[in-house]
C-alpha cells in the first residue's frame, strides 16, 4: 500500500507491505514480514513468525492488521490456517507508517492469504478485505435501553445498556475469532433488560423520577391514569 504509483510496488515510496518470503535452499524456511519503505527510501522489516516449508510447498499465511495510531500497527497472524487464536499478535512502531496512512484513515483492515511456491516465487492472493473501521455505532437510542448485537441465528454476541444516545460496539475480538463479514442483527429493547429480568418489572427507587414509556394496543389517544401498585398492595 502506498501513497505513489510504481511500475514496481516495492520500490514505491513511501510502501507498507505483507509478505510471504521464502527463504534458504539449505534451510527452506517461510517467513512472514511487514516491510516499510520510507519517503527517503530506507527499508525497516518486521518480521512475524518463521517456520520450516519444504521447497515445493505452499504455505500460506493470514495477515489483519488494524491501523489506529499515529505510527503503529496492531497485527496478527495465522500461519497456514484461519483458525483458533492468532499464532503471532502484537504491534510495530515506524516513523514511516505515518507517511502511508497520513490522510485520516486511521481504521483499516488488511486480511491476505497468499500461496507461495519458493521453486517459482508464484504468489496467489486468495482474498484482500479492507474494513473502514472494528466499531459497530448505533445512534438515536434513549437512556437505559438495551441493545444487542446477534449472529445469523439471533444468538447474542455483544449486549448492552444505553448511558446516553448512542452505543459503540468493539468487535474485534469477534474478528479474530471469525474473520469477517460479520452476518447478524442489531436488536434494540426499549427498556433494560436485565432490571426486568431480575426484578419482573422496573426498579423506581424512593424519590427517584423516572420516564416510563408505555404502549398499550387497542385503545383510543388521550389522556389516562396510570395505577401503580407496589409488592406489599400499596396503591398510587
Amino acid at each position: 500500500m502506498s501513497t505513489n504509483r510504481n511500475i514496481n510496488p516495492y520500490y514505491a515510496t513511501p510502501c507498507f507491505a505483507a509478505k510471504l518470503y521464502p527463504r534458504g535452499a539449505l534451510n527452506p524456511r517461510t517467513e512472514a514480514q511487514l516491510v516499510i519503505r520510507d519517503s527517503r527510501g530506507t527499508v525497516e522489516i518486521q518480521t512475524l513468525c518463521a517456520w520450516y516449508s519444504s521447497p515445493n510447498s505452499q504455505p500460506r499465511g493470514i495477515f489483519l492488521l488494524v491501523f489506529n495510531e499515529t505510527n503503529r500497527v496492531y497485527h496478527y497472524f495465522w500461519r497456514n490456517s484461519r483458525t483458533g487464536t492468532p499464532y503471532r499478535s502484537g504491534s510495530w512502531s515506524s516513523i514511516g507508517l505515518s507517511q502511508v496512512f497520513g490522510n485520516g484513515e486511521q481504521y483499516i483492515y488488511l486480511t491476505i492469504d497468499n500461496r507461495v511456491t519458493v521453486s517459482s516465487r508464484k504468489v496467489h492472493i486468495r482474498y484482500i478485505q479492507i474494513y473502514r473501521d472494528y466499531k459497530v455505532t448505533i445512534i438515536g437510542v434513549e437512556l437505559e435501553w438495551t441493545i444487542e448485537i446477534t449472529d445469523a441465528s439471533w444468538n447474542p454476541l455483544y449486549t448492552t445498556c444505553a448511558a446516553g444516545s448512542s452505543v459503540t460496539f468493539n468487535i474485534l475480538n469477534y474478528i479474530l475469532r471469525n474473520g469477517m463479514p460479520l452476518e447478524g442483527h442489531i436488536r434494540v429493547y426499549t427498556y433494560n433488560v436485565t432490571e426486568f429480568n431480575t426484578y419482573g418489572g422496573w426498579k423506581i427507587l424512593p424519590r427517584e423520577p423516572r420516564a416510563l414509556t408505555v404502549s398499550i394496543d387497542n385503545i383510543s389517544s388521550g389522556g389516562y391514569w396510570v395505577k401503580v401498585v407496589t409488592k406489599n398492595g400499596v396503591e398510587y
